[in-house]
């Protein structure tokens, strides 16, 4: 089994050399990165693309600190819109931060109350912000 497991770091060494590996999973995008994953093709971002591309940016400069921080505030988002698929929780969570309509068509389905809650909960923050004082010029 030893043996088996050091081959298959050295192959995954290899492979990260040749090939850029990127995991589809917002919830275990750090720690797949911190293990020489590229990055994340992710849901989430559609909703807060700021903060996940500051937590990506954290992780390619090494803040580790900084990356945990914005990992803990974005993981109510990420368990949230994993709950159901990702395309009808995406644009509930668009519904609530654009005002697009939430109606999904066949073969999608609405997502379920609990979803939306939590998707409503995990959005709260951005949705509370104070929106930004306007200049006036006299």
């Amino acid at each position: 089994m030893k043996r088996q497991t050091s081959r298959l770091v050295a192959m995954s060494a290899a492979l990260r050399q040749r090939f850029a590996l990127y995991s589809g999973h917002d919830l275990t995008a750090m720690p797949f990165t911190l293990t020489g994953g590229r990055g994340v093709f992710s849901a989430a971002a559609n909703l807060v693309p700021r903060l996940t591309v500051a937590l990506h940016q954290a992780l390619a400069t090494g803040n580790q600190q900084s990356a945990q921080s914005l990992q803990e505030r974005l993981s109510p988002l990420f368990q949230a819109v994993e709950r159901e698929p990702s395309p009808a929780a995406i644009k509930y969570g668009l519904s609530l931060l654009r005002g697009i309509s939430d109606d999904v068509r066949l073969p999608l389905t609405p997502i379920v109350a609990e979803t939306t809650a939590a998707i409503r909960m995990a959005l709260a923050p951005v949705l509370c912000k104070p929106a930004p004082a306007r200049r006036q010029f006299l």
